[in-house]
């Protein structure tokens, strides 16, 4: 889930991932969202400005990726569900 915020008076981009955060304490600190350039930075201030979106489907075929954005908006807040599939290929022992 990607929700706004404020960071010094201007607007962040926070992320919760797992579900350890579904019971908010005092020290709750999600981690901040990096949006990708030409995938969903342009889309994400659209929304988050008050601007109306539509859900998004990105897949990039070659790497078996998808990134499906689903935008709701509630009485005094807004957020984004993201689901993604992403794979990274590294090196194994040395």
């Amino acid at each position: 889930m990607i929700f706004a915020g404020k960071f010094m008076d201007r607007q962040a981009l926070y992320s919760v991932d797992g579900l350890y955060y579904l019971a908010p304490t005092e020290d709750f600190a999600p981690p901040y969202y990096a949006c990708t350039p030409k995938q969903d930075c342009e889309y994400l201030t659209k929304f988050f400005s008050g601007e109306k979106v539509e859900p998004v489907k990105k897949y990039h075929l070659r790497d078996d990726q998808f990134y499906i954005y689903i935008p709701f908006v509630g009485k005094e807040t807004r957020y984004v569900l993201l689901f993604r599939r992403e794979n990274s290929y590294r090196k194994i022992g040395s």
